[in-house]
C-alpha cells in the first residue's frame, strides 16, 4: 500500500466531511434565522435536501463511496434548482456560485478520497 496516496485519500475525506458538517450548521442557522423573523424567503424543499447532510457526513466519515457520491449529488440538484428557482442580483449570484463551486469541488474531492482509499485497501 502507497502511504503517501493513502494520506492523499484520507485528507480528501476528512475535508468532505468537516466541509459537510459545517454546511449543515450554517444551513441550520439560516434556517433558524429564516423562521424566527418570520421571512418566507424558505421552502420546504430547502429544508430536506438539508436533513440527510449529517448522517452522509457520517457515512464519509466512515469511508462510504456511496455516501459521497449522494452527498455531491444533492449539493448539484441544491445548487441547480437554486439557480433556476431564486432571483439573485447579479453581484450576489457570483458570489454565491464562487461559494458553491467551492462546496462542490471539496464534495468531488471527498468522493475521489473514499474510492481512492477502497482502491488502496483492495490493492493491499
Amino acid at each position: 500500500m502507497d502511504e503517501k496516496e493513502m494520506k492523499k485519500a484520507m485528507k480528501r475525506i476528512y475535508e468532505a466531511w468537516i466541509g459537510a458538517v459545517i454546511i449543515g450548521v450554517l444551513n441550520i442557522l439560516y434556517f433558524s434565522y429564516l423562521i424566527m423573523k418570520g421571512d418566507p424567503n424558505y421552502n420546504l424543499g430547502s429544508i430536506i435536501i438539508m436533513l440527510p447532510i449529517f448522517p452522509l457526513a457520517f457515512g464519509v466519515y466512515k469511508k462510504s463511496r456511496i455516501c459521497a457520491i449522494i452527498l455531491l449529488s444533492l449539493t448539484i440538484l441544491e445548487t441547480v434548482a437554486t439557480i433556476y428557482s431564486v432571483p439573485f442580483e447579479n453581484w450576489l449570484k457570483a458570489n454565491w456560485l464562487i461559494m458553491r463551486g467551492v462546496i462542490l469541488y471539496v464534495f468531488f474531492d471527498g468522493v475521489r478520497g473514499t474510492v481512492a482509499y477502497h482502491k488502496l485497501l483492495k490493492n493491499t
